[in-house]
């Protein structure tokens, strides 16, 4: 007679739950390891562009002006003062970005860059929650949030444009809290979808939006047809999500509009909208480029049990995600491909918005999802070994450390990027008497430089 095997104690249940977590939660801060390493000779910072000229410092002056007690409603010190809560890029309500409120003048610029990290685990974190719950694989999920939050879009410019990034995390967790929804039938969780989306909004990037918005759209469908909650609660559940999505972004969304229909982005043509990849960049699906951004790369590991997802589990749930990842890639062609031409005349959103490009997030989510199918149905095979998980994650992680490892970084420059001049010096001497001053975008920082050492400039950089 066999004895019986040993329960797991529930601390040991406990642990097992809480380690996909956790693993997901460190990983990005390994692959970023160099910009908070101890030692100052190995240490390296997000090179200089957008993130450094743009983002910076409004966040600057979002968090000093929360920090006094003030909305960041207008901001004194670039363009002769305008309204930074309509520059989308300054996510002035964007709630995760209020604890930099916590620093002093000004905002240190590690603090940024640790706050793209933490979304990159939260990006990962989400969609473990997501595939877990539509696979019912812990270890599906965890390949699927590793694939996500590690891969080549998420790493590359997306942490460098922050609101593409920030944006783009609350993919996930807005279909996971829809799949509750519609599988509990709580409206309740609709609401809370819809606070993810407006987060979404909130975080200050239409056109990650507009993706965002399309797909959970579709997987509203899909998982509707599968639930069957009844046509009364599924449009009660929509209408929910879409009246709270709305309620929550409109203090970001309504300045945000006005004011992009009076700026030169109103009058952009097709030809200054519709760039996209190339055919030849199509290869990035499976071959890396190290050293090079990578934004269709999801790895080598997660690809292929993309393509057992598809071929093994045929159901509408992988042919909706081959869908969406073939759309998404066609969209991604913009004007050298078929269909952003019908998109840019029929759909709403796609005339509005420039560097097509950009829906290679779409192409990764969707082949990060099949992905989690794939494995889970490999797992359920009696043939397949259990130290397959452990395997698989760690090719994984190597291979996308691989390709992704230090292409964002670069060494920092002496005293840091806003480092204090004899004219910055000499212009806070006399700020209080003069008026305007027009840099022309000779302050250390470009345009918005202005804004970090409080001085009023004429001269302002925002893609507005």
């Amino acid at each position: 007679m066999h004895a019986a095997p040993d329960k797991d104690s529930p601390r040991q249940t406990w642990w097992r739950r809480l380690t996909p977590g956790l693993l997901l939660t460190l990983l990005p801060f390994l692959l970023f390891w160099q910009i908070w390493w101890p030692d100052s000779d190995r240490r390296l910072v997000f090179e200089y562009g957008d993130l450094v000229e743009q983002y910076y410092p409004l966040r600057v002056f979002v968090a000093g002006e929360l920090r006094d007690g003030r909305l960041p409603i207008r901001d004194p010190h670039t363009y002769s003062g305008g309204p930074i809560a309509a520059g989308s890029i300054a996510a002035a309500f964007y709630p995760l970005g209020f604890w930099q409120a916590l620093f002093a003048k000004p905002l240190p610029f590690w603090a940024l860059q640790l706050e793209a990290v933490f979304h990159l685990s939260l990006a990962g974190i989400f969609t473990w929650l997501l595939v877990r719950r539509l696979t019912g694989s812990t270890g599906a999920g965890l390949l699927a949030g590793i694939a996500f939050s590690l891969g080549g879009f998420m790493t590359s410019y997306p942490v460098l444009q922050l609101a593409i990034l920030e944006t783009a995390m609350w993919l996930p967790v807005s279909l996971w809290l829809l799949e509750l929804t519609l599988a509990r039938r709580s409206l309740l969780l609709a609401a809370l979808a819809g606070v993810a989306l407006g987060c979404s909004i909130l975080a200050g990037h239409p056109q990650t939006f507009v993706y965002i918005a399309y797909v959970f759209a579709g997987f509203l469908l899909l998982r509707a047809w599968h639930h069957r909650p009844g046509w009364r609660f599924a449009v009660a559940a929509a209408l929910s999500a879409g009246v709270v999505t709305l309620g929550v972004g409109a203090a970001h969304l309504l300045p945000v509009w006005e004011v992009a229909g009076l700026s030169p982005r109103a009058d952009l043509g097709y030809s200054e909208v519709s760039h996209g990849f190339n055919l030849a960049d199509l290869k990035g699906l499976w071959l890396a480029s190290p050293g090079q951004w990578s934004p269709l790369y999801v790895g080598l590991v997660p690809l292929a049990l993309a393509l057992v997802g598809l071929f093994l589990v045929r159901r509408a749930e992988s042919w909706f995600w081959a869908g969406v990842a073939a759309l998404g890639l066609l969209l991604s062609l913009g004007q050298n491909g078929f269909l952003y031409p019908l998109a840019y005349r029929w759909l709403p959103g796609f005339a509005t918005f420039r560097d097509q490009e950009r829906a290679a997030l779409v192409v990764s989510f969707a082949l990060c999802i099949l992905a989690g199918y794939g494995y889970a149905a490999l797992a359920q095979r009696r043939w397949w070994p259990r130290l397959a998980l452990p395997v698989l994650v760690c090719l994984t992680v190597f291979d996308l450390f691989r390709a992704n490892n230090g292409v964002i970084l670069q060494p920092p420059p002496e005293g840091g990027y806003f480092a204090s001049t004899p004219a910055v010096d000499y212009l806070q001497d006399v700020n209080a008497h003069v008026s305007r001053v027009s840099s022309e975008g000779l302050l250390p920082g470009d345009g918005n430089g202005s804004i970090v050492f409080e001085v009023r400039d004429v001269t302002g950089n925002s893609p507005l």
